[in-house]
């Protein structure tokens, strides 16, 4: 490897360390508890999942980061902060992007907890915790939502929410809907203009979708508003995010 590219290497990995930071406040006078080894295994929990009975609420934190990056690397920079805190758990009440960041590209809030129960014990709460809207009963769920800065222009448009033949209501800007589907059959979902894709509904999932208002910029100075799209998304990522907007733009 040539010097050149060492440098690159160091600065790129400096630069996506540097712009970002979390703040981490205690709960009460002192930390109850002491940092715990890199190889304790951190849990994640999102804005309506519940932390295991009798766990200890280690403190509050808030990560900004100017890098919008991979997902699971974000966490492995929370995950450490928490295991420094003393804590096993992170439960992310609020994430953001473009908007209510202060300045930053994104911006993650949340509250670090420590259980002392085994980690499959906590494994297994987690898990149950993830699956309790669709645990007991035949059915299952597309939650969709939209969530974009620059919502004057972005609102340009109609964007109705179409679930087969169905229309389920606008999606406005910072809008989020749960869509209860109790067949198991394909479902097409998209616009009142066309269909964007095909769901393969299966009892006993969430499917989340993101919808988004494509925009462009021609020539210098002018915007293009163009088409809606949906993007079907597959990760936990998909269900903290829904459940900022549901709960934060009511």
């Amino acid at each position: 490897m040539t010097i050149r590219k060492l440098l690159l290497l160091t600065l790129s990995a400096f630069t996506m360390y540097a712009c970002s930071s979390t703040k981490f406040t205690k709960t009460g006078g002192s930390n109850p508890t002491a940092a715990l080894t890199e190889s304790t295994k951190t849990f994640i929990l999102t804005p309506t999942e519940l932390p295991p009975d009798n766990s200890i609420e280690v403190g509050d934190f808030e990560h900004l980061e100017d890098w919008n990056g991979a997902w699971d690397f974000l966490m492995e920079k929370i995950q450490k902060k928490a295991r420094e805190s003393g804590a096993n758990i992170i439960k992310i009440t609020a994430y953001f992007e473009g908007s209510k960041t202060k300045g930053h590209a994104l911006l993650i809030r949340g509250k670090f907890y420590l259980s002392k129960a085994s980690e499959t014990d906590i494994e297994d709460h987690v898990k149950k915790e993830r699956r309790k809207n669709v645990s007991n009963c035949n059915c299952s769920f597309i939650k969709v939502f939209r969530d974009e800065g620059n919502a004057a222009l972005r609102a340009l448009g109609k964007m109705d929410v179409v679930v087969n033949d169905s229309i389920v209501g606008p999606l406005t800007n910072k809008k989020a809907y749960s869509i209860k589907l109790t067949k198991e059959s394909d479902v097409f979902i998209g616009t009142s203009q066309h269909s964007d894709f095909l769901v393969k509904n299966q009892f006993g999932n969430e499917y989340y979708v993101q919808a988004t208002q494509v925009m462009s910029s021609p020539t210098p100075g002018t915007v293009m508003v163009g088409p809606k799209q949906f993007f079907l998304i597959e990760s936990l990522k998909a269900k903290v995010h829904f459940e900022t907007v549901e709960n934060t733009y009511k």
